[in-house]
């Protein structure tokens, strides 16, 4: 890349050295100098290769050319326009104008092209492409007018059909053809930039085209800063070249074919983002958790449609490092009009050999208001990481609402809400940031969306989040594969916000919570919760976990399934190892629903070598339902401190608690020693007892052993404020409830 177009980016760039840096302060004066001398050199000359000729500035006026039926070559030795000046494509000396469909533009006299000033065609639906291989830069005022799509490229040749190219080097053999161009070819190891740059976002100054119509940016790296790419319902495409290859345009995807792909860096240092505005109108979205109405803002890569009359369009970005700082990625669609379609082809697609990390506000987003479903995200990379370099949040603020980066399909009509699609080689680090798909109607049809992740280590920190909600139908589920491990760090200093992962259904939903699979050999919880929530009338989901090791949760962390007003969703372990809970940790399934079906979900734990319950809680409750089902087969388990196993229900039957285990603790079958020694237990001494000194001693089950003759008895005296009862004609059995009825409860007090 020339050294003019390199020294731009340091003047520009918000992330080189630190504010008040002297020798920052003494380049950006000598930059400014090259970045104005550029401005004043531009201009528009023929290299007369082809026949194109071009009027004097500041409105330069392109005319001839060489035609070949649909397609028009024009060819160039300097091509950059000023911030006050244009070039337009004209008709001029073109045979058949209505036939062009393609124009083709090429740089060969070795300069970058400079566009701060427009660029025109008069060309009624043609598409526009400039190739210069030595570098394009798009400045502070640079916009288009153009009636077809628009491609900028640093690319060495167009390939026109199968076989025939279109050089940018005049001493290469181009083919003057019909075809239109098929790919975009480098021919070098460091292809140059490609940088759009400004301090307009939001204004009509936008680097745009119609409705329905692609925009592309195709070369070695590329870097987009303060300024909007934006194809309303149609296509952009972003491609960061490293090495000899083509890329492919294909109907339905970008082909990246080349060994070494570039960097791609997107950002907008500004704190906030302009409105969008339609028929003087602010897009509304909805309201915040303060209550405070959001609504649409611009984005740095936009194809979203604001009328609602038509789809939303795609977004297709391949490189090798993908860097978005504060800047938004959309592809949504809003009500301004009748549509009855279902399906959306509204789109994203990052595809990185490398590394992708969101920064500081950075938005990835597909929204739907109207009946069509929002669509869907999908990231391929080596790693990908969320995390910011500023505070953010207060105590009273929305937590989402300030969050640093965001990757969410949201639906805010009766659409379903799109999914979201991760699979990275290494891992993904949520520190903080979110990954949300959310259906936000209220009580109307629509599901949330599915979120899946495969990686090698997914790790959510301080207050990182992944979810799915809704306010409408079913929540949509969450799928995590992890080779090596998941881990749920450390808490929200400011909001006391675990991190987490979660399925809900709001108050007003009408739909069942949606399920958490989450697969890995490892699993590590400190301070961090996994639930599935209902609040509305559906029931909980459900949460599976299968870990090949281990499964720790420690620091009060949580793993949850609750359901407000219906049946609680069911909690299942399938582990090898060990699964152990420290420091107020829980596994609960429980509900609050106030009818008798509401019943509280099961717990299953399988095969663990050693479970481990310390100063910790095992909870399947219910309060109008009957209780959850607590069963847990494990070889060694170990009940110590305060902990806490119950599967009791406020009104309805108690559940049932089933331990299988070759190896009983005794923390498991006496209270600790310091509240009664064992040597204490004689064999009758429990019936002896009188009601005055009546102690309490919970044998919480024992499947269905029969008492030892070494074992306490029981004492005919019962508390009198005690819902137990003891039935002699099972005694093998730590039952509670009715032999009328075959309703039982399993928990049965000994008293002592």
């Amino acid at each position: 890349m020339p050294t003019a177009t390199l020294s731009v980016a340091p003047f520009l760039s918000t992330t080189g050295a630190p504010k008040g840096d002297n020798m920052s302060k003494k380049c950006a004066i000598l930059i400014m100098g090259i970045f104005l001398s550029r401005q004043i050199s531009a201009d528009v000359t023929s290299d007369g290769s082809v026949g194109t000729q071009v009027t004097t500035g500041p409105h330069f006026e392109i005319s001839h050319g060489l035609q070949e039926k649909t397609n028009l070559f024009h060819s160039f030795s300097d091509f950059s326009i000023g911030s006050q000046e244009s070039a337009t494509f004209t008709k001029q000396g073109i045979k058949t104008p209505a036939s062009i469909r393609n124009i083709l533009a090429r740089v060969t006299g070795g300069k970058p092209s400079d566009i701060f000033g427009q660029i025109n065609s008069e060309f009624g639906g043609a598409n526009l492409y400039l190739m210069n291989p030595h570098g394009i830069l798009f400045g502070e005022k640079a916009s288009l007018n153009v009636q077809g799509s628009f491609h900028a490229t640093t690319a060495d040749y167009l390939r026109l059909g199968k076989d025939a190219f279109f050089y940018a080097e005049l001493s290469k053999d181009s083919h003057f053809i019909s075809a239109a161009p098929a790919a975009f070819g480098f021919l070098s190891n460091n292809p140059a930039s490609i940088t759009i740059k400004g301090e307009n976002v939001g204004e009509d100054v936008d680097i745009k085209v119609p409705t329905g119509k692609m925009l592309s940016v195709i070369g070695g790296d590329i870097e987009i800063e303060d300024r909007v790419l934006y194809a309303p319902s149609g296509r952009i495409n972003l491609a960061a070249v490293g090495s000899e290859g083509e890329v492919e345009l294909t109907e339905g995807n970008l082909v990246v074919n080349a060994s070494q792909k570039g960097e791609i860096r997107i950002s907008h240092p500004a704190e906030e983002y302009p409105t969008v505005i339609v028929d003087d109108e602010p897009i509304f979205l909805g309201y915040n958790a303060k209550g405070e109405a959001v609504y649409a803002t611009y984005a740095n890569l936009d194809v979203s449609n604001y009328h609602g009359t038509t789809d939303a369009g795609q977004i297709f970005i391949q490189g090798g490092e993908f860097f978005v700082e504060g800047a938004g990625i959309f592809a949504d669609v809003y009500q301004n009009g009748e549509d009855s379609q279902e399906k959306t082809n509204a789109s994203i697609n990052i595809a990185i050999d490398g590394d992708i990390t969101l920064v500081d506000n950075a938005v990835i987003t597909t929204n739907s208001e109207t009946q069509k479903n929002s669509g869907d995200i999908t990231i391929t990379a080596k790693n990908m990481t969320f995390h910011q370099t500023q505070e953010f949040g207060d105590e009273s603020g929305s937590f989402v609402d300030d969050y640093l980066g965001i990757i969410s399909t949201d639906r805010f009509g009766p659409g379903t809400a799109g999914d979201i699609n991760i699979k990275l080689t290494d891992s993904l680090d949520l520190n903080p940031g979110a990954i949300l798909s959310t259906a936000q109607s209220y009580n109307v049809e629509g599901n949330g969306g599915n979120i899946h992740i495969d990686a090698r280590e997914v790790t959510l920190q301080n207050a990182g989040m992944i979810r799915v909600e809704t306010f409408g139908e079913n929540a949509g589920n969450i799928t995590i594969h992890a080779t090596e491990k998941i881990s749920l760090l450390h808490t929200d200093t400011v909001q006391d916000i675990p991190s987490g992962i979660s399925a809900s259904t709001s108050e007003e939903s009408i739909g069942e919570g949606g399920n958490i699979y989450l697969e890995t050999p490892n699993l590590i919880l400190d301070a961090g919760k996994i639930s599935a929530f209902s609040d509305g009338s559906g029931n909980a989901g459900s949460i599976t976990i299968t870990a090949a090791s281990h499964v720790s949760l420690t620091n009060a962390s949580g793993i949850t399934t609750e359901a407000e007003n219906a049946g609680g969703g069911n909690i299942t372990f399938n582990v090898r190892d060990s699964l152990k809970l420290f420091d107020g940790s829980r596994i609960t399934a429980e509900t609050r629903g106030d009818k008798s079906q509401d019943t509280g979900g099961n717990i299953t734990i399988s095969n663990p070598a050693i479970f481990t319950l310390d100063n910790s809680r095992l909870l399947a409750n219910a309060y109008a339902g009957n209780g959850g089902r607590i069963d847990i087969n494990t070889r060694q388990p170990n009940v110590l401190g305060d902990s806490r196993i119950d599967v009791s229900s406020e009104l309805g039957l108690n559940g049932q608690f089933r331990l299988n285990s070759v190896k009983l603790r005794n923390e498991l079958l006496s209270p600790p020693p310091k509240i009664l020694s064992t040597q204490e237990l004689w064999s009758n001494r429990c019936a002896r007892m009188t009601r005055e000194k009546l102690g309490r001693f919970l044998v919480i089950g024992r499947d269905a052993l029969p008492p030892g003759p070494g074992d306490p008895q029981t004492s005919p005296y019962v508390a009198e404020d005690e819902e137990y009862n003891f039935f002699p004609s099972f005694p093998d059995f730590f039952w509670q409830g009715s032999p009328e009825t075959n309703e039982f409860r399993t928990r049965f007090a000994l008293y002592s």
